[in-house]
């Protein structure tokens, strides 16, 4: 999401498409002449984050989402994926990358436990399933 102050960017938060536990990450980015209205930021990205992605009242225990977004707005046009390397350098937005990238890692780790995990279940539902038939036509 970016930040404008009229039609100068000035911040962008960015949200990873991966969410482990229900543990939404933002990554601010801020000019330094703007750095006085970081309070107001954070709070903006705690109540955008109720409003959108409520998941409270919630207990999640290895769970993953893992989504894809498609923005098609009328400030679109606005828009620069380059902000955060013009403005920070190629290092930082290389950093926020990695940081992306380690999140979206974590996830599909999490997500293969998960299947690994709902696998073995069935499977042992279905021996059971099949012991008891098994047990029950044996003593017919």
């Amino acid at each position: 999401m970016s930040i404008y102050d009229g039609d100068k960017q000035i911040a962008q938060i960015t949200k990873p498409l991966t969410v482990i536990d229900n543990l939404d990450s933002y990554f601010l980015h801020i000019k330094d002449e703007y750095e006085s209205i970081v309070p107001i930021l954070s709070f903006f990205t705690v109540y955008y984050d109720y409003r959108k992605y409520n998941n409270s009242g919630e207990f999640t225990k290895n769970s993953v989402e893992i989504t894809t977004s498609y923005t098609y707005g009328k400030n679109n046009d606005k828009y620069n994926p380059n902000w955060i390397a013009e403005e920070f350098g190629q290092q930082t937005a290389d950093e926020l990358e990695r940081n992306l990238n380690t999140l979206m890692e974590q996830g599909s780790a999490q997500a293969k436990k998960i299947v690994k995990l709902v696998g073995f279940i069935f499977l042992v539902l279905i021996l059971l399933a099949i012991i008891l038939f098994v047990c029950i036509y044996t003593f017919l």
